[in-house]
Parts: C-alpha cells; structure tokens; sequence
C-alpha cells in the first residue's frame, strides 16, 4: 500500500474508534442520568414517607399527652 493510502485507512480507523468510544461515552452517560433520576424519585419517595411518619408520631403523642393529662385530672380529683 501507498503512504498515501495507509495514512487515510489509519486516520479512518482512528475516526471510527473516536466514533465507538463517543457512542460508549454517550450510552454510559444516559445509563447515569436513568439512575440518578431513579434515585432523585427514590429520595423524594423516602422524604413523603418520612413527612407521613412524622405526622403519625406528633397525632401519636398529642393523644397520649391528652391521655396523660386525663389521667391526672382524673387522680386530682379524686383527691
């Protein structure tokens, strides 16, 4: 082969390596971006339950400060 030619099959070979490695780069980077959106949900799922649970504790504890108070009354009056 002439220097000519070999010198365009290699800078051929060299752009489609630059090709395959652009579209690696390319499906790796939304293979990312897919996880860090399914963990950004996951978060934002998690901060709804937690917010639910914290509800659920003050309901909890105002009932059982009610239940308290009661329960002295109660006592105070019998005395």
């Amino acid at each position: 082969m002439d220097p000519d030619t070999s010198k365009k099959v290699n800078d051929l070979l060299s752009l489609m390596d630059d090709i395959s490695t652009d579209v690696d780069t390319r499906t790796e980077l939304e293979k990312l971006l897919n996880r860090i959106q399914s963990l950004e949900d996951s978060v934002a799922g998690l901060a709804g339950r937690l917010e639910s649970f914290e509800r659920n504790y003050m309901e909890r504890q105002q009932k059982i400060l009610s239940a308290a108070q009661d329960l002295k009354s109660i006592f105070t009056d019998n005395k």
